[in-house]
């Protein structure tokens, strides 16, 4: 509110703008903090309905394909029809989202990104990417929060935070989530339902 009086008695300038900026990184910071918070309650209960995850999964990757244009990378989507599954719509969605911007930040240069959906005794969702730094990353510290794998990317908006969300969604859903280095070119998160 304060910036937006100062905008208006003095105009837009870059320091009204970087008010404005770090104001709402601290939103996003705050909001992600409150989501895992919520998600540690014990208490809080969840209601699971049956949705269908092959269209849930197949909209959620189709609204990051403009931005793999944009940064010249390969998304492909490989989803089983009509795979039904019992849970949270929502969170389903905000995992999916979770896992593949993250697959958007740290794919290398005319990479790819896979995004597999399948069911066999349970559902198997997997978002892969190429990325040559991959034999670099302590695997067993991503999900870890506030774990960042590139320090110099701090002001991409990122906060180490999103596969500590993603982690307790799958883990609220009863799943589990690992994430492999295949051929030190791919990482890749593996999800069972």
């Amino acid at each position: 509110a304060n910036s937006e009086i100062l905008a208006m008695t003095y105009g837009e300038d870059e320091w009204v703008e970087g008010i404005e900026k770090q104001a709402q990184r601290m939103r996003d910071l705050v909001n992600s903090l409150v989501v895992l918070t919520k998600m540690d309650e014990e208490s809080q209960s969840v209601i699971y309905d049956e949705f269908n995850i092959s269209d849930a999964t197949y909209d959620t990757a189709m609204a990051f394909d403009g931005l793999c244009k944009n940064n010249e990378v390969d998304l492909l989507i490989d989803v089983n029809p009509n795979i039904k599954f019992k849970g949270d719509e929502s969170a389903i969605r905000q995992l999916i989202s979770i896992l593949i911007d993250n697959a958007v930040k740290y794919c290398d240069n005319n990479g790819q990104i896979h995004v597999n959906l399948k069911k066999e005794k349970q559902v198997l969702l997997s978002i892969s990417n190429t990325y040559n730094d991959v034999n670099k990353i302590e695997l067993d510290k991503l999900f870890e929060r506030f774990y960042r794998v590139d320090k110099a990317r701090t002001r991409n908006g990122s906060y180490g935070l999103g596969l500590s969300i993603a982690r307790a969604i799958v883990e609220r859903h009863r799943g589990n989530i690992k994430v492999k280095n295949i051929d030190n070119n791919i990482i890749e998160f593996e999800i069972k339902l």
